[in-house]
């Protein structure tokens, strides 16, 4: 009888129409919902997945205790982008206060809202105390400093076990209440001495009946926010992104890097660290080779000991020349020899001056006496006066000189050399791929170049490589293969050719623009105005590129001298 009268209940409910935040329930239908009939898609007004180690979170630290400098950041795995708070360092548990704060979310001109997003929690000593440790609040008065603004907390229907990295869904969560408003929302986390787990926020979403939202620019998050002066001028210093089990710019292309490297879930910060083997040599750890500018630089990370057998490491750099190391007096270490326990992490930091324009690695050896594991966490270069040369995330006094060449437009796929421009009111620009020093992202900065009889004239470090294979093309650069994977409409880059996500299909249409699709995610590459990059998405919503490609320079033949010939008699 029970079951009949509310049924009654809600068919008489959802007869009446909404007209202002009180009158709307707390949650309305879920596109594709329901039993049979149609459904609205409902708009999404704001959201945020955490790509490209960036967001328009603001991080608020409130109390901070124990050696912390911080608790939120922007960490990824397996490409995958997140908010992650945790107050666990040095192998304990510190008290803290921590905010992580959304963006003003404009809800002026809606009547309906509801938030989500996905999150997990782990390493929580007590579990029950989760729910008081990591909650969600809504203010309409924020201005910067979370202690002076009004927030009332809200209620997140689904919490994790806390015992793994599995993510789970929120749950819808009613923001009705601050329909008419702007809404800021802050994810707050504490911890005390004896309990301090790990927070991870993914999936952001406000979804309603107003007026989408264009997403604010979002500022660079360092991938270490403990840089001592200066930009981290390498990234996934941190060791949260791996590729094919191995830590993302952590492998030289010389033989600087010799050590068998694994993924620990020991960390200084964050989910991991990376495990450097020992052995009856020295086994080093060497980052992707650098160009760096004159001047003098300091080189600074956390390390420990793997096992109780101890460890003793050394670091600083090797020169590259032509890509090669000759061994020997190349090496140029600290030779402070630390020896290290595993029940502490150890801060190292060490500087380094160069007198000229050097391509080094900077290398973490293990040191053969005793030739034991070691981890390797957070580790950052930065210099007052110096930069890369080559990439990076400072600009070179001058541009590296680099080849121009003329592309020419195709109408048919075939392997060779290519550049991506797209048609937008401003003229043509051609993609840049990835930066050097990252393997995820979208491809920005986009390089105007004239258009001219189909041809345009662009650097060839703009160039990417399309190559015929089983079920349609890869796609690389001079560094390595794009695919996708995930949820994501960003790109990732692999030195090895990926287990999936790989391969591309291009067709070139009847305007001569080109649909080029990842098979597996279904996912069409195009140009978007509004971030000014190139991504890949499920609509076409956004310019369909070009593609020019770069075809050899045909070489005419002199004409030859006239032979004389001998006369026979």
């Amino acid at each position: 009888m029970k079951k009949i009268f509310f049924s009654m209940l809600v068919a008489t409910m959802t007869a009446f129409t909404f007209t202002s935040c009180e009158d709307v329930p707390a949650a309305y239908e879920i596109p594709g919902g329901g039993n049979g009939g149609s459904t609205t898609e409902v708009p999404t007004l704001y959201s945020e997945a955490f790509d490209d180690n960036t967001t328009a979170f603001e991080f608020k630290d409130v109390n901070l205790t124990g050696g912390l400098t911080r608790v939120w950041k922007v960490a990824s795995y397996n490409n995958n982008g997140y908010l992650n708070a945790s107050a666990f360092l040095n192998n304990a548990s510190h008290a803290s206060e921590s905010w992580a704060v959304s963006p003003a979310i404009n809800l002026a001109d809606s009547k309906k809202a509801v938030l989500a997003f996905s999150h997990a929690i782990n390493k929580l000593s007590d579990v029950s105390t989760m729910k008081d440790m990591m909650t969600v609040w809504a203010s309409t008065d924020y201005t910067g400093d979370v202690s002076a603004a009004t927030w009332k907390q809200l209620v997140v229907p689904n919490y994790p076990a806390g015992t793994s990295w599995t993510f789970v869904e929120s749950g819808d969560i009613d923001l009705t209440e601050y329909c008419g408003n702007k809404v800021y929302i802050g994810f707050k986390y504490t911890s005390t001495d004896e309990n301090s787990g790990g927070w991870e926020v993914d999936n952001f979403t406000i979804k309603g009946d107003g007026t989408p939202m264009v997403s604010p620019d979002k500022p660079d998050t360092p991938d270490t926010p403990d840089t001592p002066t200066g930009s981290n001028l390498v990234s996934n210093g941190d060791f949260e992104a791996w590729t094919n089990s191995l830590p993302n710019n952590w492998k030289s292309a010389s033989s600087a890097s010799n050590a068998k490297l694994s993924q620990s879930t020991d960390a200084h910060s964050g989910q991991y660290s990376v495990c450097v083997a020992g052995g009856a040599k020295n086994q080093r750890l060497a980052y992707k080779e650098l160009t760096l500018k004159p001047g003098t630089y300091k080189m600074s990370f956390y390390t420990k000991a793997a096992t109780a057998d101890g460890a003793v490491v050394d670091y600083g750099y090797v020169k590259v020349v032509d890509g090669k190391i000759s061994g020997g007096n190349d090496y140029i270490y600290a030779k402070k020899y630390d020896k290290l326990t595993n029940t502490e992490w150890t801060a190292i930091s060490h500087e380094f001056t160069l007198a000229e324009k050097t391509t080094v690695a900077l290398v973490i050896a293990v040191i053969k006496n005793p030739g034991k594991d070691l981890l390797v966490d957070d580790f950052s270069l930065t210099t007052a006066d110096g930069g890369v040369v080559d990439g990076g995330s400072t600009e070179p006094d001058q541009p590296e000189t680099s080849t121009t060449s003329t592309y020419t437009l195709v109408n048919q796929i075939t392997d060779g050399t290519y550049v991506l421009v797209a048609k937008t009111d401003a003229g043509y620009l051609a993609a840049s791929p990835l930066a050097a020093t990252y393997n995820y992202g979208y491809l920005k900065n986009p390089v105007s170049v004239t258009e001219s009889n189909g041809s345009v004239k662009v650097s060839d470090a703009n160039a990417f490589t399309i190559k015929k294979v089983d079920g349609g093309y890869t796609i690389q650069d001079a560094t390595g293969y794009y695919f996708m994977n995930g949820a994501y409409n960003s790109f990732s880059r692999s030195a090895e050719l990926p287990a999936s996500g790989h391969i591309w299909t291009i067709t070139v249409n009847s305007d001569k623009t080109v649909s080029i699709k990842n098979k597996e995610m279904g996912k069409t590459i195009q140009y978007d105005t509004e971030f000014t990059s190139f991504g890949a998405y499920e609509e076409i919503k956004a310019i369909l590129p070009f593609l020019y490609k770069k075809y050899p320079r045909i070489r005419l033949m002199p004409d030859l001298p006239k032979l004389r010939l001998p006369s026979w008699t």
